[in-house]
């Protein structure tokens, strides 16, 4: 079978509504789950074929857009194994339906900066970059006017983080003046809106704290003090209860054990089988067994 012809059944099973019906089903589920590995697979097969589609037909057809949205929900479930550009992106073009997700876009954001920058300098720079699309991103939070300075305005991301910035400059906010400021500034709004412009504040605030500092390094310290363990996370010392270290004392060789035996049974059970590993080309991954398993799910 020729490469176009094989495209061709591509694009006939993406446009089938029950295979797309199961896609939607697997995302949803994996967005439940928050599952970045597997929507990371997923995400890779449909953008691929689309690719694909794209290349030859020089669109994508208005039948197969529909999938455009399920790629979003993806790339958000998927968010610490994206690469920078496409994190870059997604926070200009597709910030609220991340805020709006039920995993924190900070935790998504935390994660991502420590699988893909070890040094903190280099976490500074990142969220430096973040914060700039940000101040481009041109989706709408209201329709409401915003009233900027002397101008009205669309009620934008863009709008509402470059009027933050002419109030208060570039630095760190205190909280109380960052409160007066959502006071004023939300008071024609809904109270899903105002959430929506608590987040971005919340988010654009976040984004200057250095990692350099005890508050901003993304990771966590132990430390240990006479017959106490203590962590420090986001600036804060905790300490850890005793009844907790004794736990995992008496249950983490067990867990190990475990786990080395798990991973043992699955390089014995790969050792027989003499079957090639699945491809990973997005064309021979969109099979109708993996959208029937995982549509299963748990």
């Amino acid at each position: 079978m020729d490469e176009d012809k094989k495209i061709e059944n591509l694009k006939k099973k993406l446009e089938d509504p029950e295979f797309f019906k199961n896609t939607k089903l697997v995302t949803e589920h994996f967005v439940y789950f928050e599952d970045p590995y597997k929507a990371k697979v997923l995400l890779e097969n449909i953008e691929g074929v689309l690719s694909e589609i794209k290349k030859r037909e020089g669109d994508i057809p208005e039948s197969l857009k529909k999938y455009l949205e399920l790629i979003t929900s993806l790339k958000i479930v998927a968010f610490p194994l994206l690469s920078s550009k496409e994190v870059l992106s997604l926070l200009k073009e597709k910030l609220l339906l991340a805020l709006d997700s039920d995993f924190p876009l900070i935790e998504k954001i935390r994660r991502f900066l420590i699988f893909n920058f070890f040094y903190p300098e280099e976490r500074d720079e990142f969220k430096r970059r973040i914060r700039e699309v940000l101040l481009e991103n041109e989706e709408k939070i209201s329709s409401s006017p915003f009233k900027k300075g002397k101008e009205v305005v669309p009620y934008t991301v863009g709008n509402l983080l470059r009027d933050y910035n002419s109030v208060f400059g570039t630095e760190r906010v205190d909280k109380i003046k960052q409160a007066e400021y959502f006071v004023k500034n939300t008071a024609g709004l809904n109270e899903k809106e105002k959430e929506i412009v608590r987040k971005i504040l919340e988010l654009y605030e976040y984004l200057k704290i250095s990692s350099l500092t005890p508050e901003g390094y993304e990771g966590s310290i132990a430390i240990k003090e006479r017959d106490k363990l203590m962590v420090l996370r986001e600036g804060r010392l905790e300490t850890i209860d005793p009844k907790i270290i004794n736990f995992v004392k008496e249950y983490w060789p067990k867990a190990v054990k475990a786990i080395n035996e798990y991973y043992a049974s699955l390089k014995s059970e790969k050792e027989k089988s003499d079957e090639p590993a699945e491809p990973k080309e997005p064309k021979n991954l969109l099979e109708e067994k993996y959208f029937e398993e995982e549509s299963k799910g748990d």
